[in-house]
């Protein structure tokens, strides 16, 4: 299992900034928040009063569009993975590499609350549970865990608010910081070191993470559009007393909506999704780690309904397209969203 290296915590590293930054915000947002680079009250009345229904939105994708300020957000979901095969060293499309077996199922939630009208602030749990072939050059058979997943604390900003006149989108910014819960709770490491893609951004199981990067949001009747790149940097980790330095990840998602139905809330998603583990480190440390790349290409399809105003759900299935050094694929997935105001 790949551990952080506790050890080199003390070193000065710019990810810290991102979290002095983030403790700044949340501690005074009074203060921090006043300035103009949000949007005008008069641009947030044009967009409430343009064609915004409440639905569920993408699977996998977090929206630029924040709830308003005071109102929580419940993110439940369920994601699993079936896998029958893994990815060779070059990029290659599903069904092309080798034999391998590997169940997981993830279900957890996000928490949001809407600290401003534009900005909103959420930590994420989830459980683990997993039976999988183990990976060349680590013994025969089959193993399994189950326990707790990674811990995620998350800072959403909304910068600009979309305009329904033009073509302008909702952007805003989408941090995480990734607290190694599966390490704390001593959960076995799926082989391969990933857990299935769900709607938080991928990143190295056990592993202190830092995610940053810009998420859009656009409505044109009937269809929503929305958008998000993720950058991952893993702090150093330890395996078998050797310092570990695993690549950056970049992670890009994309939503398509198309309400069918606004009244009922229903429609019909397409997500697409593109992962790449990059060959190299902010910190400029060489990496050392088995696999130094990987990649991964999918799509998902899935429905939505709206139950109530404040209660809404989608259903779905992650495709594999292609991928390298990676698993080949199907993620099926359920979502529900609650929203309330004390």
């Amino acid at each position: 299992m790949i551990r952080v290296d506790d050890r080199r915590m003390g070193r000065t590293h710019p990810v810290w900034h991102f979290a002095a930054v983030a403790l700044f915000m949340l501690a005074s947002p009074a203060s921090t928040l006043a300035f103009d680079w949000f949007p005008s009250d008069q641009e947030m009345q044009k967009f409430r009063h343009s064609w915004n229904p409440q639905t569920h939105g993408p699977l996998l994708v977090s929206p630029a569009d924040l709830q308003s300020k005071g109102r929580w957000l419940l993110w439940s979901f369920a994601y699993g993975q079936i896998t029958n095969g893994r990815f060779g060293s070059s990029l290659s499309p599903t069904g092309s590499g080798t034999s391998f077996h590997q169940d997981v199922i993830v279900p957890g939630a996000v928490l949001f609350y809407g600290l401003t009208d534009h900005v909103s602030v959420g930590i994420s749990a989830a459980m683990i549970s997993w039976d999988s072939d183990r990976l060349s050059g680590s013994g025969s058979g089959r193993a399994n865990a189950t326990g707790l997943d990674d811990i995620g604390l998350i800072m959403k900003t909304r910068f600009v608010v979309q305009d329904p006149e033009t073509w302008r989108p909702s952007i805003g910014t989408y941090s995480r910081i990734s607290l190694p819960g599966s390490r704390w709770a001593g959960t076995h490491e799926i082989p391969g070191g990933f857990v299935p893609i769900t709607p938080r951004p991928i990143t190295r199981a056990g592993s202190l993470s830092f995610t940053e990067g810009p998420i859009i949001r656009k409505n044109l009747e009937p269809f929503r559009l929305s958008g998000m790149v993720m950058y991952t940097y893993s702090a150093p980790g330890s395996e078998g007393g050797k310092t570990t330095y695993p690549g950056d990840i970049l992670d890009a998602r994309v939503g398509i909506e198309y309400v069918v139905n606004a009244k009922r809330g229903f429609g019909l998603i397409l997500d697409f999704v593109a992962q790449q583990g990059l060959p190299y480190r902010l910190d400029g440390h060489a990496i050392n780690t088995e696999f130094k790349t990987f990649s991964l290409i999918g799509t998902a399809a899935a429905v939505e309904y709206k139950f109530t105003q404040d209660f809404v759900a989608s259903a779905g299935v992650l495709f594999t397209i292609a991928g390298q050094n990676n698993v080949d694929a199907i993620y099926p997935g359920f979502s529900m969203k609650y929203f309330w105001e004390p």
